[in-house]
């Protein structure tokens, strides 16, 4: 990525698909497509030429597949996966890729999905990321991200600021993988991102999206004293 511009390929057999990917990648500010393949012969071609920050690839294509030139590769940009076929999910997800659009993408998903490449780069350049596991899938969520974690019985619900994605995990096991410095627990159900923390009341904290949360009084002086210095 130079300065605040993001490359891209585009790699799908199909004409008309590469057109409407195309369209949105023009519509994006700062996001600029740096070639076009119709299989994955195509792909390598273009990455000798020059490594993109992300490349959009169809999974099922004459030749060799995408998810089997996932295996093989070893990238160093993002990968969003953009297929008609759901069965592929979870083994796109396996091989680390970003994000997995479903054709038909309407814009505002394709939007989503760039937003969060660019948010998981801006992070992953300072090391700020976390890996989790759901039933289904992987997710690498870049930490400033996300804004608090809700504890549900045997499971959690991490919120970001595009999605709320549920894990089978311990408030205590998400804890040891978030930077102390960034969360703190606010409630027996609740860790907040500081950085993400509005308004605190005597008995509840509103977050950046809205969102009211409980703070308990065991919790109180603690969580008063980190945000104070803050000046929020």
């Amino acid at each position: 990525m130079r300065d605040d511009i993001m490359t891209c390929i585009i790699v799908d057999d199909e004409y008309v698909s590469r057109c409407g990917i195309k369209s949105y990648v023009d519509k994006i500010p700062g996001l600029e497509c740096a070639g076009v393949a119709s299989d994955v012969d195509g792909l390598r071609e273009l990455l000798d030429r020059g490594m993109p920050d992300i490349i959009f690839l169809d999974i099922e294509m004459p030749g060799e597949s995408g998810i089997e030139f996932l295996e093989q590769a070893s990238l160093p940009c993002a990968v969003v996966i953009i297929t008609a076929y759901e069965r592929y999910a979870l083994r796109g997800y396996d091989l680390s890729v970003t994000d997995y659009l479903l054709k038909p993408v309407s814009f505002s998903r394709f939007s989503a999905a760039v937003g969060k490449v660019r948010a998981f780069m801006a992070s992953a350049m300072s090391g700020g990321v976390v890996t989790l596991r759901s039933d289904k899938a992987v997710y690498r969520i870049p930490v400033e991200d996300i804004l608090y974690v809700e504890a549900m019985e045997n499971y959690l619900k991490v919120h970001t600021s595009c999605e709320t994605i549920v894990v089978r995990m311990t408030l205590k096991a998400v804890c040891s993988l978030l930077p102390a410095d960034r969360f703190i627990k606010i409630h027996r159900s609740y860790i907040v991102n500081i950085g993400r923390v509005v308004k605190a009341e005597m008995s509840e904290v509103t977050i950046f999206n809205g969102d009211v949360l409980p703070l308990s009084k065991s919790c109180r002086k603690q969580f008063l004293a980190t945000l104070a210095p803050r000046n929020i």
